[in-house]
């Protein structure tokens, strides 16, 4: 599988281009609360709705996080504490985890401390030893699950780091200490960073958040597409020939791509209930688009950091896996931006697309126009393009300027970034589709707790929800909200933009005025968010802002 260079990058930036609506119009943010942390704010993480942890990633070669947790809204100090977290090389943008259960958060790549976020107090901690370099952590009721790696090694550059993601083991442990309970080795796939793991409940019954591991399968994609029973880890069955890309879970069915054919699977047994009648490229992922159609993605080639050269989608129908089209016009593939009214939004380096779902004809291509070209917002009835000169907003054809707010966003996400990219490109390829696959799983969630919220369908923003494969998989909270591209919330009629003159901005849906500010002395500020969208934390230097957004 070759993974999508825009897609690293948003993660790599420890983010999710995750942009949400309140049907408040005009609202405005309360004054902000200041607090002072001891050390730099590298970054902001919420353990429970009421505590926000102030991070920063101290060392030369073995890192610490030396964390500092302060209650919300009101920003009373309440503990600090010390975790190692990893060596230098080791380290992925997915580095803490939450457990909502137990009002804990699991912190490191190896070693991995569990925290009480109460009181600060590290619970247990599992040795690099015991696991390797840890990619993610999913807690479960009683349970974690672990992706890990079948060594022991030190990780004292890039190629240490590749050879722990050349031998995945995913572990299932305790919560209460973290003991060990199975292990299953994953046989390597081509490309190190296609595993992907997901949890099936046994039942038609609404998934349980966090799961019950005791109960259901495991469907493992490595080299092989395997299924697990989830409270031994004993394997129940295995495809004779090899799956690349992210599968598709959907009512007890399992869709991959198996030896270039996309192949249905009943969970509980492996029979195989379709099998495509084309082959396909190697695909990234496959994406539902309608009740009859899934989109399968070849991206193309991955080279220097991106995809490169011709992509091609094909739509396949779920009922019986028939071809139905191959679309192959485009060129260095960013993402799929939006699938809504029948038609495909698609991003590539240069050009935006969009092509028709029922027949994966072509509508439209506009070239893309630089300074907007880090991502984009669906409205109702317009697009917001990002990017690191401001907003630019357009009819949903990119052919009607509504309104374009200039404004330089904040250099804080980039900075980090470029830090990471001095990598191989194997650091980019490996860490990014198994982070995107929480990424997307913490898009669902997100958005099913927004739906309470929202009081008209505003946004027609790509929806995750709709896609089968996150039914009984949603372990992950969506948190870490900053990202590389600067959008990160709305607030009423505003979109939240940091900037790199020591503020960050509302700026107005409606025509792209600036409606407030909270100012800075960082001249490179970035906002954080809490789980329920309530709180905007500002990273300020040694100093962090609360807003309150509500």
């Amino acid at each position: 599988m070759k993974t999508n260079h825009r897609q690293w990058v948003r993660m790599a930036s420890l983010g999710l281009l995750w942009l949400l609506t309140w049907a408040i119009a005009g609202a405005q943010p309360h004054t902000p609360v200041t607090i002072q942390s001891e050390n730099k704010i590298e970054d902001v993480i919420f353990p429970t709705h009421d505590v926000m942890v102030c991070v920063d990633y101290a060392g030369l070669n073995d890192v610490t996080a030396k964390m500092e947790a302060f209650a919300l809204p009101q920003g009373d100090h309440l503990w600090r504490c010390e975790a190692g977290v990893g060596r230098k090389f080791q380290l992925l943008s997915n580095r803490v985890f939450y457990d909502d259960a137990v009002g804990r958060f699991y912190i490191g790549n190896g070693p991995v401390s569990a925290i009480a976020a109460a009181t600060g107090q590290v619970v247990w901690t599992l040795d690099f030893k015991a696991t390797g370099v840890v990619r993610w952590i999913r807690p479960g009721q009683d349970k974690l699950l672990i992706l890990g790696a079948d060594r022991d090694d030190k990780v004292n550059d890039y190629d240490d780091l590749k050879k722990h993601f050349e031998k995945p083991l995913l572990i299932c442990a305790n919560k209460s200490d973290g003991a060990r309970l199975w292990s299953y080795p994953i046989d390597k796939p081509d490309d190190p960073g296609d595993v992907h793991v997901f949890h099936v409940s046994d039942d038609s019954a609404e998934s349980l958040l966090p799961p019950d591991y005791d109960k259901g399968w495991i469907i493992i994609k490595g080299k092989y597409l395997v299924c697990l029973e989830s409270s031994s880890g004993k394997e129940l069955w295995k495809t004779e020939k090899t799956a690349v890309g992210m599968p598709l879970i959907q009512n007890g069915i399992v869709i991959a791509n198996v030896d270039k054919r996309i192949t249905s699977y009943h969970i509980a047994d492996g029979r195989q209930l379709w099998l495509c009648d084309k082959k396909v490229d190697k695909t990234s992922e496959l994406i539902p688009a309608d009740n009859e159609l899934l989109l399968a993605v070849y991206p193309g080639e991955f080279k220097d950091g991106r995809n490169q050269g011709s992509y091609k989608l094909f739509g396949i129908g779920t009922a019986d896996g028939t071809q139905r089209w191959e679309y192959q016009k485009g060129s260095d593939f960013v993402e799929i931006e939006n699938i809504a009214d029948g038609r495909i939004f698609i991003a590539e380096k240069d050009n935006n697309r969009v092509v028709q779902l029922n027949d994966g004809k072509e509508i439209s291509r506009e070239k893309r126009k630089d300074d907007y070209a880090m991502g984009c917002w669906f409205l109702e009835n317009a697009i917001v393009d990002i990017g690191k000169k401001g907003l630019l907003c357009r009819d949903l054809d990119r052919n009607k300027t509504l309104w374009e707010a200039k404004h330089e966003r904040s250099k804080r996400g980039q900075s980090f970034m470029l830090k990471l990219l001095k990598g191989v490109s194997f650091a980019m390829q490996a860490a990014s589709s198994s982070m995107n696959q929480d990424r997307d799983m913490g898009r669902r969630a997100m958005q099913e707790a927004q739906q309470k919220k929202q009081k008209d369908n505003l946004e027609k923003k790509y929806n995750p929800q709709k896609r089968g494969r996150y039914e009984s998989t949603l372990w992950d909270r969506p948190y870490n909200q900053n990202t590389e591209y600067g959008t990160v919330a709305r607030l009423g009629s505003s979109i939240i933009f940091p900037t790199n003159q020591s503020k960050v901005i509302g700026v107005s849906a409606d025509n792209g005025a600036v409606e407030w500010q909270v100012d800075t002395v960082d001249g490179n500020p970035w906002p954080y968010f809490t789980p329920d969208q309530s709180l905007m934390v500002v990273a300020d230097g040694k100093v962090a802002h609360i807003v309150q957004l509500e």
